[in-house]
């Protein structure tokens, strides 16, 4: 029942380094699982690779067993709920170091009636701090149980001190809390159904309850509540671009009480490398049920992308044991913490248990409502991750000619992104002012739950602009504010599904260290991330087709935040020059936003955002200068076969350019580079932050491009900027002080 934890030789990966999880379904040597059989093996090499990876080894041998229980207290809790402490003490001494080990554990059942006979009911486990949620275990017919393996109570540590010679870290530490408290149960608790174990935890806790789960077979529904990275949410998409939860900026790999191996760290900036990440845990639960809950814009980890990224790839283990209907995601709304619908997860434990109601039942077979309206879980992408470039090329219409070479350089870029000639940044369409709720109300709540508050000193101002799109505008405050007209930046985020421009993680809080600076700072959300994460992927092309890209929907609305900032400052006193329709409207939030010099609208990008401010400044003369932190690699060098994913990163792992795959063959039949981008934005101010360790980028390649396109700019050369430290990718302290110091050069030219 107990999987041995001895940890295999593996020093091979089969599959090159890349973006994409590291297959399942794939042996270290290469070859293919194709039948449950050989999934076993490759369950164990799985199995030493997470050990050896990042959770550490755990003890080898027989469990140490369970030499004594004693009951502390018994005490009734209402409704004949009965709620048992008892120490449980285990015989460690195989370790060398700790004769035994004792620790707490609470039980809480229903008693049944005297002489009736014992009723089997199903377990549900979690820890210390969670009890509550035990006790509501009891509401719905389970027995509930409360171990030590949380910061509130801790067995972990001493488990970890009685096997000296095991290096597991602590969230396997405390995983391996939880099985000892099962043997408990399984072989002394009366009433137990072995068959039907639950257990779930929220953050920390979601960690170590899929832990508990891949490593003990007797674990039969797990769900993880928001439980973040690796386990969930996998380093390969929570490095420093995602605004995520990596090795090393999530602070615990090699820190404190050590929640991962402190080896770990040589993939901070380089995830690519790892020889297994976490979905490695949830493909070890396969077939049993299990579930991750997490919040849309949970800011502890970018769980959204990352998450389905992981189902994605477990999923495909869940079918080869005819257990398809698993994994799943449920979603809630809001943050980390908050809207933790915990009844949800009995919903979802009661069907794996097929103890739903007959009223549930017959919905089920009626088909009038199925279980997954019913219960509100089910499996689906909201964001790229559910993305299939294949389907999409052969299913979708659209112009597949490229431009030639001696058409302009926009009328191609336009192409690739499939934009509309008349896209060409003209004022367009968007909301004027509070004609509903957006400058009003929204300010009362979305800026606390994201995190867009400002400290003092600073203003922010939300507004609406483009298609019926949100964002906020922060400024310093000084005296007499509209004396004279002030630089504007827009902000553009990176690859921040969850959080939007929202940073987290040490990530530096670009909008508010801009507006300290001086700047007018315009933030937002772009297409498919933060507040509009549910709007990318497939959904965005379920509508579009091939006549959209989510990317050209970037640079569209990066336009459209320049239409509000021109209309706010030159036309700010002719409202039916900044309206499609020529409403007149209250301006009377808009107006508190300072006046903008038209000569000097800057962005500024990162990662995805660096990208998206290059191309909006090739085809926006109205953008004065522009900076691109970690944005680009050129197309026509990044092949398929490199670790960055090659361009297959961008029309198929993102969807954000699907006509990219038309040319996965023939690199050099593309339409333009970013040499040609960059033509286009001469000789404008330009800089380009190019770090050495970019994971997704080739910084050779990147110094060529921009050494080819400096040309361009003529005499003027000394404007286009490239910055270069030995550094992997990341938006910290250093990156936005670089960033300010550039823009202030710009008021002496």
């Amino acid at each position: 029942m107990i999987l041995n934890m001895a940890a295999l030789a593996l020093t091979t990966v089969a599959s090159s380094p890349s973006p994409y999880l590291n297959p399942l379904l794939q042996f270290t040597n290469g070859s293919m699982v194709t039948t449950s059989e050989q999934w076993e093996s490759r369950r164990a090499e799985v199995s030493a690779l997470v050990q050896s990876t990042f959770l550490g080894t755990m003890p080898t041998g027989p469990p140490p067993e369970l030499v004594s229980h004693t009951i502390i207290n018994s005490t009734f809790a209402g409704d004949g709920v009965l709620c048992t402490f008892i120490e449980l003490t285990f015989d460690t001494s195989a370790g060398g170091t700790l004769k035994t080990v004792s620790m707490p554990i609470e039980i809480l059942s229903t008693v049944d009636h005297p002489g009736a006979p014992t009723i089997l009911r199903p377990v549900f486990m979690t820890q210390w701090n969670h009890r509550q949620w035990s006790v509501y275990a009891v509401s719905r017919g389970y027995i509930g149980v409360v171990y030590p393996a949380s910061d509130a109570k801790d067995a972990a540590p001493l488990f970890q001190k009685a096997f000296p010679k095991a290096t597991f870290a602590l969230i396997a530490a405390r995983a391996y809390v939880a099985s000892r408290c099962l043997d408990f149960l399984m072989k002394c608790w009366p009433g137990v159904d072995g068959a039907k174990v639950a257990v779930s935890g929220h953050s920390r806790n979601g960690k170590q309850s899929l832990v508990f789960a891949a490593f003990d077979t007797r674990v039969t529904a797990v769900v993880g509540s928001s439980p973040g990275a690796p386990i969930a949410a996998p380093y390969h998409f929570t490095s420093s671009n995602f605004y995520g939860e990596g090795p090393r900026t999530g602070g615990v790999t090699c820190v404190g009480a050590k929640w991962w191996l402190c080896s770990s760290l040589q993939y901070a900036g380089h995830p690519e490398l790892m020889p297994m990440d976490g979905h490695g845990i949830v493909g070890m639960i396969a077939p049993r049920a299990c579930a991750i809950a997490t919040g849309r814009q949970d800011q502890a980890s970018d769980m959204v992308f990352a998450g389905e990224q992981n189902i994605k790839e477990s999923a495909k283990v869940y079918a080869l044991l005819d257990a398809s209907q698993y994994p799943l995601n449920i979603y809630r709304p809001g943050q980390h913490h908050g809207f933790d619908d915990i009844t949800t997860y009995f919903d979802f434990f009661d069907h794996a248990f097929d103890r739903l109601s007959s009223y549930g039942q017959a919905m089920e077979r009626t088909g009038v409502q199925t279980h997954a309206s019913l219960l509100r879980w089910y499996r689906t992408y909201l964001t790229a991750a559910g993305f299939d470039w294949d389907v999409f090329n052969s299913t979708s219409t659209f112009n597949r000619t490229p431009p030639n070479r001696s058409t302009p350089i926009a009328h191609r870029i336009k192409w690739l992104l499939a934009l509309g000639s008349d896209v060409g940044g003209e004022l367009g369409t968007f909301s004027m002012g509070a004609t509903y709720g957006e400058e009003s109300e929204g300010s009362s709540y979305i800026p606390p739950m994201m995190g867009h508050t400002v400290s003092s000193g600073l203003s922010q101002q939300a507004f609406s602009f483009g298609d019926y799109l949100n964002g906020e505008i922060y400024w310093r405050n000084v005296a007499n504010q509209n004396d004279s007209p002030r630089p504007a930046v827009i902000w553009l985020h990176p690859y921040s599904y969850n959080t939007g421009y929202s940073p987290s993680y040490g990530q530096a809080k670009m909008h508010e260290m801009l507006a300290q600076a001086g700047f007018v700072t315009m933030a937002f959300d772009q297409i498919g991330f933060g507040l509009r994460n549910n709007q990318g992927g497939n959904r965005f092309y379920g509508q579009h087709g091939g006549n959209a890209s989510l990317f050209g929907h970037m640079v569209k609305d990066t336009m459209a935040a320049v239409d509000f900032l021109t209309c706010r400052s030159a036309f700010r006193n002719n409202a039916s020059m900044c309206s499609q329709h020529g409403y007149a409207v209250s301006n009377a939030g808009i107006d508190r936003i300072p006046i903008v010099d038209l000569s000097k609208i800057y962005v500024v990008g990162y990662s995805l955002g660096g990208n998206v401010a290059l191309h909006t400044a090739a085809l926006d003369s109205r953008i004065a200068a522009v900076a691109s932190f970690a944005g680009f690699t050129p197309f026509r060098n990044d092949t398929n076969d490199r670790s960055t994913g090659g361009i297959k990163r961008l029309y198929d792992l993102h969807a954000l350019i699907p006509n990219l795959g038309l040319f996965a063959e023939n690199l050099d039949e593309i339409p333009y580079d970013y040499d040609d981008v960059l033509g286009e934005i001469a000789p404008r101010p330009t800089l380009i932050y190019s770090p050495t360790e970019d994971r997704d980028a080739t910084h050779a390649d990147v110094t060529a491009c921009v050494n080819d396109a400096r040309k361009a700019w003529g005499a003027k050369g000394e404007l286009l900027v490239q910055l270069s430290p030995d550094s992997v990718t990341k938006m910290e302290i250093i990156e936005a002080n670089a960033a300010v110091a550039w823009l202030k050069t710009l008021s002496t030219m």
